[in-house]
């Protein structure tokens, strides 16, 4: 194997999808090698790595599911000759690109408050309002996590995906003074004490549980 090509070279699509890449691998005359081995490692805001193995047109396919907030990736493949696990001298690389977007918005509306309990015990306080028409949004919210010293409120509201009972708000908050992406999933399963609450931060705060005290209304 003399180069290896990767297509798409550069992509763009929404949070949580599933990214997939086709390298080619060629031999001097630019004929295709067969069973060479093609190593990636996805460095960004995902990360992943892997492995594929060239059929006889010299392609393989390596798939990957991109993080669960927007930003870039960058994806490095090298055609592994010796199936050592290393890159030598001369085993040929090439490196494409991803774009990580929001989703795009639907119409809906959900408010709540109250507490939810996470998996380490901890009671978690919030608030939550936010809206959509798929075009215009609007929220806030606040997060208060005592046993972490967490106190998070929202600024803007980015994006806004609503199906049935489902929600996925993305924005911007702030986090112990600190500005942070926030990503808030919610579930109104329509009975007092079942609803979830989940939120990350890109400034590495993770809670969720069950709503044990308030509600959550979706519409």
């Amino acid at each position: 194997p003399v180069s290896v090509v990767l297509e798409p070279l550069e992509a763009a699509n929404p949070v949580d999808t599933f990214h997939e890449l086709t390298a080619t691998v060629l031999d001097a005359d630019e004929q295709p090698v067969s069973g060479a081995i093609v190593r990636f490692d996805v460095t960004g805001t995902s990360s992943s790595s892997g492995d594929c193995t060239t059929d006889g047109n010299g392609q393989c396919v390596f798939s990957y599911q991109v993080a669960p907030f927007p930003g870039s990736d960058t994806i490095i493949a090298y055609v592994d000759a010796d199936a050592d696990g290393d890159q030598e001298e001369g085993e040929p690389s090439t490196m494409a690109t991803k774009t990580i977007q929001m989703p795009a918005s639907t119409p809906g509306r959900t408010s709540g408050g109250g507490q939810f309990i996470t998996n380490q015990g901890n009671a978690v306080t919030f608030t939550l309002n936010a809206r959509s028409d798929g075009a215009t949004l609007q929220g806030d919210c606040t997060i208060l996590d005592k046993s972490s010293g967490t106190t998070i409120r929202c600024l803007d509201v980015f994006a806004y995906v609503q199906h049935g009972g489902y929600v996925t708000i993305f924005g911007q908050a702030d986090q112990n003074g600190t500005t942070t992406l926030f990503r808030i999933s919610v579930e109104d399963r329509g009975t007092s004490g079942t609803d979830l609450f989940t939120i990350t931060t890109t400034a590495g705060y993770v809670a969720s549980g069950t709503v044990t005290r308030g509600d959550i209304n979706t519409q």
